[in-house]
């Protein structure tokens, strides 16, 4: 599945959930599994990655007031994180950015790296997502 394809598959999936703008954790990581082809130990691999770059991204905390544009916000979330145990909700771009981050795991930054990388260029990337949904 190539990533246009995986734009709309999640806006596939948003349509059929009621309109609902938001959806879950699993349907974000079932979209990836289809990028990647993943099967059995391919997506638990893929599931442990996705969930300590969700983990890494609340861990670093944010602090709006930084001049580091990595430092004023979350890479994967659009406010303050809730604690683990409960139920997430993703927007589109958030999983466009979980997408981007996996596969910049794939060519082996270290995760931390990754978190960072996308929180920095999250204002540019959130912008090129929204220009990409405006074209579908």
């Amino acid at each position: 599945m190539t990533q246009g394809a995986f734009v709309d598959y999640i806006c596939t999936s948003m349509r059929q959930q009621k309109g609902q703008l938001e959806y879950k954790r699993n349907q974000i990581e079932e979209a990836i599994f289809r990028v990647f082809g993943a099967r059995e130990e391919r997506r638990n691999e893929l599931k442990f990655r996705i969930k300590r770059l969700l983990v890494t991204d609340r861990r670093l905390g944010r602090n709006v007031k930084s001049a580091q544009e990595e430092d004023q916000h979350y890479a994967f979330f659009g406010q303050e994180p809730p604690g683990s145990g409960y139920e997430v909700m993703f927007t589109a771009y958030q999983a466009f950015a979980l997408l981007a981050a996996v596969i910049l795991l794939e060519h082996g930054l270290p995760q931390a790296s990754v978190v960072k990388v996308m929180r920095r260029v999250r204002r540019q990337f959130e912008a090129a997502h929204a220009d990409i949904m405006r074209k579908d």
